[in-house]
This record gives structure tokens, sequence and C-alpha cells, in this order.
């Protein structure tokens, strides 16, 4: 069989690429301020990823009125968000470890190292995996202290990585009932900080088909349902089928549940307010006349808005 090699593109190359072949125009970005782009701040494959979000034409197969500008404010709104993302995922992280350690605490029936014993019982691989870090990571003198006075659960959280801390939660969760109704909200808020995190893109997803279709947590919808501007909305379950949307509130509302200071909500919705309302209207006229894009913003910013007004009003 032989083997399908796409050619490797120069970056005016690109550009030609992305006229010839996409329909790519540069009208509000010129050809010259696209290369400095694709020179200085992304590159080609993650930039034309965006071009997802635009339908093309029947008879050419190519983009219809497609700016390369389109493109660059996706990818740079794209940046915001991810940093944003994982910024939020590390608040949920640290406010999930100071509910479970104030609940052992509080529970007659742990003394914090059976909990442990039994969370490495049931996954090996993991405890497997924390002994080699006496070697390569910041937590050797940690690991090394637990393994000669005994594995607590407030030192083991913070050598885990947080889909590992996940695992130990949602077990702790299941035997004795802690946020029995965000649990299930765990995963999905793991997966979008690991895409985040790992920069893949998020705003290059929303046309439908979508690559695969969420089935919407029940938790997620029911509490979609108590915010007035959605409560009746048609649209709730269809876009709670796309995968970043449905990850990206059930973050937010993962963090506004366990999130037990109120400096720290004030400060993170107004980020979030000021992402939405200011950031990603400098340019809403490049999305006008896309339907995807601008009813997957006016489904999302009803959840930030609710949000926002909850500690500023």
């Amino acid at each position: 069989m032989t083997e399908l090699k796409k050619e490797k593109l120069s970056i005016q190359e690109q550009i030609k690429y992305m006229q010839e072949h996409c329909g790519i125009c540069f009208e509000i970005c010129s050809p010259e301020q696209a290369a400095m782009f694709l020179e200085e701040s992304t590159y080609f494959f993650k930039i034309k990823a965006f071009a997802k979000n635009f339908p093309k034409e029947r008879a050419t197969g190519k983009y219809a009125r497609v700016d390369f500008a389109y493109l660059r404010e996706l990818a740079v709104l794209d940046a915001h968000l991810r940093k944003l993302i994982v910024s939020i995922a590390l608040d949920v992280e640290h406010f999930l470890k100071v509910g479970l350690i104030k609940d052992v605490s509080e529970n007659s029936k742990e003394d914090g190292y059976e909990v442990v014993k039994e969370f490495f019982a049931q996954n090996p691989a993991i405890h497997t995996e924390l002994l080699k870090k006496k070697n390569t990571s910041y937590c050797k003198d940690l690991v090394e202290k637990m393994e000669e006075e005994g594995y607590a659960l407030w030192n083991v959280i913070e050598v885990l990585s947080f889909g590992q801390f996940i695992t130990l939660y949602r077990m702790y969760s299941e035997k004795y009932g802690l946020n029995r109704k965000t649990r299930n909200l765990l995963f999905p808020a793991k997966s979008i900080r690991n895409a985040a995190a790992h920069n893949n893109c998020l705003l290059n997803s929303l046309q439908c088909p979508y690559s695969y279709s969420m089935k919407p947590c029940a938790q997620l919808d029911s509490y979609l349902s108590q915010i007035p501007s959605l409560k009746k909305s048609k649209s709730r379950k269809t876009k709670l089928q796309n995968p970043v949307i449905h990850d990206f509130i059930a973050l937010l509302y993962l963090f506004d549940k366990v999130c037990t200071s109120v400096k720290t909500k004030q400060y993170t919705y107004k980020q979030l307010y000021d992402l939405f309302h200011v950031r990603m209207m400098l340019h809403a006229e490049y999305f006008a006349e896309n339907a995807a894009i601008v009813s997957s913003y006016r489904f999302v910013v009803k959840v930030v808005d609710f949000l926002y007004n909850k500690v500023y009003n």
C-alpha cells in the first residue's frame, strides 16, 4: 500500500494554498500580515482547523467569503479561552481538595489512611507511578516521607495528577456521598482541562456535525434549566451535545459549586465576563452571519452572565 504524504509548504506556499485550494481570502488581513502571524504566532495546521466552522460551497468545495482575519481572530480567542480554562481548572482542583480534606476530618469512619489503602488496592498502577516520582519530580521528599510514615490522604493528594485525584475523589464520594450532584461532572471538567493544557483547539468544532456528540449529563441539563434565560430554551440539549460547550459549562458549574472563596469567584467571573463581553465582541462583525458561532456564543454567554450576576448583583 502506497503511503500518502502531503507536501511540505513554505509560509508563502501555505498562503497560496489557502487562496487557491480553500477559497480563503486576504482582504481584511493582507497576505503580508498573515505571513507574519504564521511565522510568529501559530502554524498552518492549527489555524486552518478553525475553517471547519464555516460552510463550503457545493459547486467548488471551497469556503465561501472566509477571510484569513476570521481564522486569526478565532485562534486568538481560542488561546484566551484555553488560558482561562486552565486557571479555572486549577482552582477547581484546589477547592475539591479543600472540601475532601474537610470531609475526611469530620468523618468518624475514616482516619485518612484507610481510604488511601483502598484506593491503591483498586488502582495499583497509580501507586506504582507514584513511587517513580521519588526520582523524577519535585515530590521526591514527600513521597519518601510517605513511604516511611504511611500514606495519608492529605499528603497523597499533593502528588497525584488531576486525573488520578479525580479517581480518588470519585471513590470517596461514592462511598460517603460527598458532592453527589457534581461528581459526574469531574471527568468532563478534566477532559476540557487536559485539552486546554495541551493546547488543543477548542473553537474549531462549533459547526454541526461534531466529531462526536455528547450525551448531556443529567445534572448539567438540570442546572441550566434553573437559569431563567435558559429555562425554556429549545437549544439547551442540542448545544450540550457539543463536547466543548458541554465540558466548558460542566467546568464552570463545578467551579461554582466547589469554590468556597467569594473573592476567587468574583475574580474568575469578572475574567469570564470580560472575555465574553469585551474581547470576544471586538470583531463580532466577522461572525455575524455564521449561525453556528453566533448561537454557540449566545448560549454560553447566558451561563457566564448568570454566574457574574450571582456575585456582582
